[in-house]
């Protein structure tokens, strides 16, 4: 009988924190990229503003990725991290500001990096602040 409560015991503590997960999400937790264009683009995030050069190393889980055409992408600051997006750019840059670059998709297939990189050959540049994204909902939309 002892055995029943314990197993039972251990079920009803796994089902409500099962059930929990999610509910304590933070704001910002998700950031959402549009892509109305007829073309694929990249997108790479960067928390290094006001400094704006672009550079090829990724600051976090998820932030270059290749959105669709007509299509959206949520980007996930990291699947196992109880911050989201407001907390890491509120931690990591003093002026709550990230910097978004927006590439070509065509423009990744034909050049390289340093290529790129050199005659900033970048669609759109954001620089979007914690407040600009509020209003957004967390929502960049392109063009």
């Amino acid at each position: 009988m002892n055995r029943i409560k314990l197993i039972l015991s251990v079920f009803i503590v796994l089902v409500s924190l099962a059930s929990s997960c999610g509910k304590n999400k933070k704001e910002g937790d998700k950031l959402i990229t549009v892509n109305n264009s007829d073309h694929k683009i990249m997108v790479i995030i960067d928390f290094d503003y006001p400094d704006t050069t672009f550079i090829n190393s990724p600051q976090c889980f998820d932030c270059r990725r290749v959105v669709d055409p007509n299509s959206s992408y949520q980007h996930f600051f990291h699947p196992n991290n109880k911050y989201g997006w407001k907390d890491r750019i509120s931690e990591n840059n003093i002026h709550n500001t990230l910097t978004m670059f927006v590439i070509h998709g065509d423009t990744l297939l034909n050049n390289t990096f340093e290529e790129i990189q050199e005659e900033y050959n970048i669609l759109r540049r954001y620089e979007l602040t914690i407040e600009d994204l509020e209003a957004m909902n967390w929502k960049v939309t392109y063009p």
